[in-house]
C-alpha cells in the first residue's frame, strides 16, 4: 500500500508496525547545537585530543549531567592503555564516537540522543577545570510547601450508597455515591429528573390543573377559558411545516391537526398547553396576510365544547310548535269508568302519529252520559279506528281546522330567512299533547333568535285555521351517547323523559345508525334547564354512593361477601347499574333517581352496621410503629380482615382494631410478636424524617432522604386537610426543602386520594389569589373564573348561570351592578367603625382592641395595624412598630 503521508523519526520510534506500518517512516536528523570550541583535554599516557561528550536527561533544563571520555584514535594510531585512560563517571550516559585527528578539517561532533532536546551551552568556552563528574553535582533542595487542606467534592451522582445504607462501605468521603453523614464542600444540586413532568388533572368535568413536583399549581384552566385555537383562510402556498414553527412560537403546542396541504375552507385545529398561550397566539395571528390571504384566528369558545362526555351547549335556538292539520272527536260512554279508561288509552298509546289530548267534557254536543272531548285526532282517522281504539258508545267529530301540513312550514321559512336561520329540524310523528308539531330552528348567534322567536310568537295565519304558532328562545344542550353507554343508562334516561313530558323543560331523544343516542335537552327557563342538566348527567356519568357529604365505603365490598351483597341488590333493583370502584374506593349508581336512592340507601345501612361495632386500639411506641409498618404478616392480616377493620393510625401511632374482643387479642398478639422481633441495639444509620426511626417500606427522594412509605402518605393526608402546598422533603430538621416528586405522589396514593389532594392544592392557591379568582356565585357550584377589567357576562357550564364578572353576582344586563348602590352605605360603615382592607385580599378587617399586629384569618398575611404594611411570616413587625411608630397599639413604647 503506498504511504500517503509520512512521521517523523520520534513518532516513528514509537510505531510498534515497523516495516509494515502504511505509513511511512522517515528518520529525522536533529539539527546540530551551536558550534562550541573543544576544550583542550589531555591524556596523562597520550597527545590525542579528546571529544567533549554531553549527554542531558532532561530536555527543557540545563545541563543536569555531563562527562568527558577520551575518543579513540585512528586505527593507526597505538592505542591508549586501558590503565591509563581517563575512566568515565560510573553513571554517566556514555556516547563514543571516531571523529578526525586534528589535521582533518572537520571540527569535533557533538553526539546527542535523538530523542533528546541538544542541551544547552554556556557561550564562553567550557575549561577542562570546570568539568567534573556527574557524581559529584546534586540539584538544589526544593523547599516543603505546605499541603492544601483535603477536599470533599459532592460525588457526580446524587444516588445514595447502598453500601452505606447497610454500614459496609469503606470508602467514606471517596465513594462515588452519596453518603448521609459526610459533610461535602458543595451543597447538593437538584437536578431535574427524566422522570418529572407536570401532572394534569381534570376537575369538576370543566377545570384543568397542573401541577409540578410538591403538588405545586403551576397553571389553572377554567371552565370559561379555551386552549384550543382555529386557524382558517389558509393560503395553498404557506407550506404545513412553515404554519407549525409559526405556532410554536407562541407556547408550546401539545396537540395539532393540519392537512398535508391547504385548501380553501381549511381549518387547522391547535390546542396549546395555556389559554394565555391560545389567546396569544390568536392577537398575533388574526389578520396577518401570508401570501395572497389574510388569516383567520380564533380561541375555540369553551362553553360548546366538553370532553369527557361530548356534550354540546348553545343558545342560538328556537323552539317553534303549532297544531298539526287534526279535528275534534266527541266520544260518549255509559260510566266515567269507561271514560277514563279511554282517556288513559289516548295518553299512552298513539293513533296514527297523534297522542290524543281527551278531557271529561261537559255540554253540547251531549253524545250520551259521559262524555270525552278527544284534540288532535288525524284527519284520516274514521269511525272504525275511533271505535277500535277507544271502544266508545257513539262518536261526533267537527271539521279539520286545516288540510295542508307543509302551508304552515312554507309561512315559517319565509319568516326566519331575514334573521339568517342555518337549519331548521322539524320532529317526525307521534306529536303529543293533542297533535303539536315541534321545530327548532338554529341561528347564527343569540341576538338573532331572540329576534326571531319575537317575530314568530303568537302569530296565527289563516293556513293554520287561525290556531296561534308559539315561537321561545331557548337553551340546548346535546349529548352524544354511544351505544354501549345506552344499555347501561337508556332505562333511567327514559323515565327522566317521562317525567319532563309536559314541563318548561323536555328531552329528545335520536337514534343513529350506529346505535348511539344524541339527547337533547331544551328549556326556556334557564334555572329549570340546569336542574335538567344535573339529574341528565347523574344518570350520565354515574351517582357515588355519599352521605353527608362524604364517600361512603368498606373494604367489606373488596371482598367475596361483599360482592355478593351488592349482586343481590342488583336482583332486587334491576333498572339501576352499579360499579364497584376497589381503586378509588367507592361505588357509582347508574340509573333513574328513585332507583339510585333506594340501592344506595342499602348500601349505607350495610357500612353503618360495620361502624357501629367496638373500636380497639393497641399503642405503637417508639421503633414499634417502624416495624409495625413493615411487618408482612400484619399487613396480610390486615387484608384478611379488611383495611377498614384494622387500620395503622400513623398520626396517633396506634393499630386500630374494629369487632369483637377475639380479633383484637389476635391482632395484640402479632403485635407483640413484632415488638420481641426488634433488635435492640441502637440504630445509628438513616431515619425517616417524620418517625425518627429506620425507614420501613423505604422511599428514597430525588435529595436522597428515605421516607417510611406509611409515613408519606400520612404526610399527603394531613396536606389534604391544612391545605398546606408545596409538599416538601423535611429532611436535615426540616431545611432540604427539596419538592417530593409526583411520581411518589401517584405511588403511594390511589386515584381518588391523588385528585383529593390536588383539589386540595387548587383550592389553596385559589384562596390565596382572591383578587384573580372567584367562585360561582351559585351555591356548591364548584367552578371558579378570572376577574375581568371590564364588565363582561359569562355562562357556568355546569349550572348554567349567567355571572356578572364585575360585581361577581348573577347577571344583571339592563340594571346597575348592585356593589354600586350598596357603595355608599358600606363606605359609611366603613367610615363610622375602625375597619381596613387586607392588603392582600382585600377582605374588610373590623380592629376592636389589642395591638397593631393583626393577622388576616383569610390569608393569614401579618399586617402593620398603623401603616398596613405587610410581613411575611410576621418576621420584624415588632420592630418595625417600635422604631417607625413608637408603639405597639397598647401605648408609647418610647417617650
Amino acid at each position: 500500500m503506498r504511504a500517503m503521508t509520512t512521521r517523523t523519526r520520534k513518532k516513528a520510534e514509537k510505531c510498534p508496525r515497523g516495516n509494515n506500518c502504511i505509513f511511512k517512516h522517515i528518520q529525522e536528523t536533529p539539527k546540530p547545537p551551536p558550534e562550541v570550541p573543544t576544550p583542550s583535554l589531555k591524556s596523562e599516557t597520550s597527545s590525542t585530543p579528546a571529544a567533549l561528550v554531553l549527554s542531558s536527561t532532561s530536555a527543557g533544563s540545563s545541563i543536569n549531567k555531563f562527562s568527558t571520555t577520551a575518543i579513540s584514535p585512528p586505527s593507526s594510531q597505538t592505542p591508549t592503555p586501558a590503565s591509563t585512560a581517563t575512566p568515565a563517571p560510573a553513571k554517566a550516559s556514555v556516547h563514543t564516537s571516531k571523529v578526525p585527528t586534528p589535521s582533518t578539517s572537520r571540527p569535533p561532533v557533538l553526539a546527542v540522543r535523538p530523542a533528546m532536546k541538544p542541551p544547552l551551552l554556556p557561550k564562553p568556552a567550557v575549561s577542562v577545570q570546570s568539568i567534573v563528574p556527574i557524581a559529584s553535582v546534586r540539584p538544589p533542595e526544593k523547599q516543603a510547601t505546605p499541603q492544601p487542606p483535603m477536599r470533599r467534592p459532592r460525588p457526580p451522582s446524587n444516588e445514595v450508597c447502598r453500601r452505606w445504607l447497610q454500614n459496609s462501605c469503606v470508602y467514606g468521603h471517596a465513594c462515588r455515591f452519596v453518603h448521609g453523614d459526610v459533610e461535602y464542600d458543595e451543597e447538593q444540586v437538584v437536578q431535574p429528573s427524566n422522570d418529572e413532568f407536570l401532572l394534569s388533572v381534570t376537575l369538576h368535568d370543566h377545570m384543568r390543573v397542573q401541577c409540578s413536583a410538591g403538588l405545586d399549581v403551576q397553571r389553572i384552566q377554567t371552565a370559561f377559558e379555551s386552549s384550543t385555537l382555529l386557524v382558517s383562510n389558509i393560503s395553498p402556498r404557506v407550506r404545513p411545516n412553515q404554519l407549525r414553527e409559526n405556532l410554536n412560537s407562541y407556547g408550546k403546542v401539545e396537540d395539532i391537526w393540519m392537512p398535508a396541504m391547504f385548501s380553501a375552507g381549511t381549518v387547522v385545529k391547535v390546542t396549546y398547553s395555556d389559554a394565555a398561550e391560545a389567546q396569544k397566539a390568536q392577537n398575533a395571528l388574526n389578520g396577518t396576510k401570508m401570501y395572497d390571504l389574510t388569516i383567520t384566528a380564533k380561541v375555540a369558545n369553551s362553553g360548546n365544547t366538553t370532553t369527557a362526555t361530548n356534550v354540546f351547549l348553545k343558545d342560538t335556538f328556537i323552539r317553534i310548535s303549532w297544531e298539526a292539520p287534526a279535528k275534534e272527536v266527541y266520544a260518549g260512554y255509559a260510566n266515567k269508568e269507561d271514560a277514563e279508561r279511554a282517556i288513559q288509552i289516548a295518553r299512552d298509546s298513539p293513533l296514527n302519529g297523534h297522542y290524543l289530548k281527551g278531557e271529561i267534557y261537559e255540554g253540547m254536543p251531549a253524545v250520551d252520559v259521559v262524555n270525552v272531548r278527544f284534540r288532535g285526532v288525524p284527519i284520516d282517522v274514521d269511525k272504525t279506528d275511533l271505535v277500535r281504539f277507544v271502544n266508545p258508545v257513539d262518536i261526533m267529530w267537527t271539521r279539520p281546522i286545516y288540510t295542508e301540513f307543509d302551508d304552515p312550514v312554507r309561512f315559517i321559512k319565509n319568516r326566519l330567512k331575514e334573521f339568517e336561520y342555518e337549519s331548521i329540524d322539524i320532529l317526525p310523528p307521534p306529536y303529543r299533547d293533542g297533535g303539536m308539531v315541534r321545530a327548532w330552528a338554529s341561528f347564527p348567534n343569540a341576538t338573532k333568535a331572540k329576534d326571531a322567536a319575537r317575530r314568530l310568537e303568537n302569530r296565527k295565519p289563516r293556513f293554520t285555521g287561525f290556531t296561534p304558532i308559539r315561537a321561545t328562545h331557548v337553551q340546548s344542550i346535546t349529548y352524544n351517547i354511544v351505544s354501549e353507554q345506552w344499555a347501561k343508562i337508556g332505562s333511567g334516561i327514559d323515565k327522566l323523559q317521562a317525567l319532563h313530558r309536559s314541563k318548561v323543560v323536555s328531552i329528545n331523544i335520536s337514534r343513529r345508525e350506529s346505535g348511539a343516542r344524541s339527547v337533547r335537552l331544551s328549556g326556556d327557563d334557564q334555572k329549570e334547564l340546569a336542574h335538567l342538566k344535573n339529574q341528565f348527567e347523574q344518570i350520565l356519568k354515574g351517582e357515588t354512593v355519599c352521605c353527608d357529604g362524604k364517600i361512603v365505603y368498606d373494604s367489606y365490598f373488596t371482598r367475596r361477601e361483599g360482592a355478593e351483597f351488592l349482586r343481590d341488590l342488583s336482583a332486587k333493583n334491576p333498572s339501576v347499574y352499579w360499579e364497584n370502584d376497589i381503586r378509588r374506593a367507592c361505588i357509582r349508581l347508574y340509573g333513574y333517581v328513585i332507583d339510585r336512592q333506594r340501592f344506595a340507601g342499602a348500601i349505607i345501612a350495610r357500612v353503618k352496621e360495620f361502624r357501629s361495632q367496638t373500636m380497639h386500639d393497641i399503642q405503637l411506641p417508639g421503633r414499634l410503629l417502624g416495624a409495625a409498618l413493615g411487618n408482612k404478616t400484619l399487613r396480610d392480616m390486615q387484608l384478611r380482615h379488611g383495611l377498614d377493620n384494622a387500620h395503622l393510625d400513623v398520626q396517633r401511632r396506634v393499630l386500630r382494631v374494629r369487632g369483637d374482643f377475639g380479633l383484637y387479642q389476635k391482632f395484640k398478639t402479632m403485635v407483640d410478636q413484632i415488638e420481641q422481633g426488634i433488635p435492640k441495639t441502637s440504630y445509628d444509620g438513616p431515619t425517616c424524617p417524620i418517625c425518627f426511626d429506620k425507614p420501613t417500606s423505604p422511599i428514597r427522594l430525588q435529595c436522597g432522604h428515605l421516607w417510611c412509605r406509611g409515613c408519606i402518605t400520612h404526610y399527603f393526608q394531613s396536606a389534604r386537610e391544612q391545605k398546606a402546598f408545596p409538599l416538601k422533603c423535611l429532611g436535615k430538621e426540616g431545611r432540604c426543602g427539596t419538592k417530593i416528586p409526583i411520581r411518589v405522589a401517584k405511588e403511594v396514593l390511589s386515584g381518588s386520594e391523588l385528585e383529593a389532594t390536588v383539589t386540595a392544592a387548587f383550592l389553596a392557591y385559589v384562596n390565596a389569589r382572591p383578587k384573580e379568582f372567584h367562585f360561582c356565585p351559585t351555591p356548591d357550584c364548584p367552578q371558579v373564573y378570572r376577574t375581568t377589567q371590564q364588565k363582561a357576562t359569562l355562562q357556568c357550564p355546569s349550572c348554567l348561570t349567567s355571572i356578572c364578572t364585575r360585581c361577581h353576582t348573577e347577571a344583571h344586563d339592563e340594571f346597575q351592578c348592585s356593589d354600586q348602590v350598596q357603595d355608599e352605605l358600606f363606605k359609611k360603615w366603613v367610615k363610622e367603625h375602625d375597619v381596613k382592607h387586607c392588603p392582600s385580599c382585600d377582605i374588610p378587617i373590623e380592629r376592636v382592641e389589642g395591638c397593631n399586629h393583626m393577622t388576616c384569618t383569610q390569608c393569614q398575611t401579618h399586617i402593620c395595624w398603623q401603616c398596613m404594611k405587610t410581613f411575611p411570616g410576621g418576621e420584624g413587625i415588632y420592630g418595625h412598630m417600635r422604631e417607625v411608630h413608637g408603639t405597639f397599639g397598647l401605648g408609647q413604647v418610647f417617650d
